[in-house]
């Protein structure tokens, strides 16, 4: 057993890049947090899985914040129609950017949710989308969702409540 420990040890010590301990404040906030809680966790449980474990999980959340943060709107007003052009990823994460970014008190006749530039992933994404129907429709404004690729169209089609007569379908 203690052959096994030494055998770990030296791996460990060679694998290890300690160059990345004088660049640790040079180091997005993120990385170096990471890599802190995963050692912080193998010294305490004295389990490298469990480490690597919470490692990957806060890595995870870490990179789920990150892809929220690139979703953008940007709106034009042409002839009383609001055409809202969405670029990034709309899931569970992002859905109240989305949300906040539209103006339900503007009085047009139509609004566009373009989503030539974005993408559908998950039931929430689709009932922000639903509540964006709902309230803009709730003020007599007709709402056209428009350029959703074939995957978009599809979770859309199953999962949303909103009357589907309005979706105008292209897939790109």
């Amino acid at each position: 057993m203690a052959a096994l420990v030494a055998v770990m040890f030296m791996v460990s010590f060679g694998t290890f890049e300690w160059a990345s301990l004088r660049n640790v404040r040079n180091l997005p906030l993120g990385e170096s947090v990471v890599m802190a809680a995963t050692v912080i966790t193998v010294i305490q449980t004295h389990d490298l899985a469990k480490g690597v474990l919470v490692g990957v999980l806060l890595s995870a959340f870490l990179f789920v914040r990150k892809l929220a943060k690139l979703v953008q709107i940007q709106s034009e007003l042409v002839d009383g129609v609001r055409t809202y052009h969405v670029h990034g990823a709309l899931f569970f994460v992002s859905v109240g950017g989305f949300l906040d970014a539209l103006n339900y008190q503007e009085k047009v006749e139509r609004v566009v949710l373009d989503l030539t530039h974005s993408h559908v992933w998950d039931h929430s994404a689709v009932a922000a989308i639903d509540k964006a129907v709902a309230r803009f429709q709730k003020r007599g404004v007709e709402v056209d969702l428009q350029g959703m690729n074939e995957a978009s169209a599809g979770i859309i089609g199953r999962l949303a409540t909103f009357d589907k007569g309005g979706i105008a379908e292209s897939s790109h």
